[in-house]
């Protein structure tokens, strides 16, 4: 059963408008540096961030996923980080994180295209670790304080966080969307 409703999703859609002009904009990314059919997507997501009445608020602005070869993989995150322009940009640290962070500068290079400080973490291995993440960012919702920029990424976002329901095995099912939302609640 699923944690997120589209009803309560679509409640909190907004337009581009209402992001506070004292926001500082965040990019968050998790990665899978192969294409295969059976593997895991890349997932990327936007959002300002800015205090409102002493609480932190998050208007995601735009997310994308999908399945890249590790050079497309750093283009990806190349474009959509360049695109966005974000104060920082925070990317899973996972094996070949080394490999991935050269081929973005050096595709930024390529491109002339000035990125932001690229911080990579430590994703925690704990058990249920992505759960308690994607539940923090299902509280951040609860409370009112996740905006969703309307845009034709919308769906495919809701759709992610619809079919997220918290079980070990996903039975097919592509998380990677809900899971930079986890992140974006639990470093943005």
């Amino acid at each position: 059963m699923s944690i997120f409703s589209f009803a309560e999703l679509h409640r909190l859609l907004c337009s581009a408008d209402e992001i506070p002009p004292e926001s500082e904009g965040v990019c968050i990314v998790d990665y899978a540096l192969n294409d295969g059919p059976r593997c895991d997507n890349t997932a990327l997501l936007a959002a300002p961030v800015a205090i409102v009445e002493e609480t932190k608020h998050f208007w995601i602005s735009d997310c994308i996923a999908g399945r890249y070869n590790a050079i497309e993989t750093a283009y990806q995150i190349h474009k959509f980080v360049g695109r966005h322009r974000p104060a920082r940009t925070l990317i899973e640290r996972l094996s070949g994180w080394q490999y991935l962070q050269l081929e973005i500068i050096r595709q930024a290079e390529k491109y002339g295209t000035d990125l932001s400080p690229m911080i990579f973490f430590k994703p925690s291995k704990k058990p249920d670790a992505k759960r308690d993440r994607i539940l923090l960012f299902k509280t951040a919702c609860d409370e009112g304080r996740v905006h969703f920029v309307r845009g034709g990424w919308n769906e495919m976002l809701f759709k992610s966080l619809y079919d997220y329901t918290g079980e070990k095995r996903n039975k097919g099912r592509k998380d990677d969307p809900a899971d930079v939302c986890g992140y974006l609640a639990q470093f943005g």
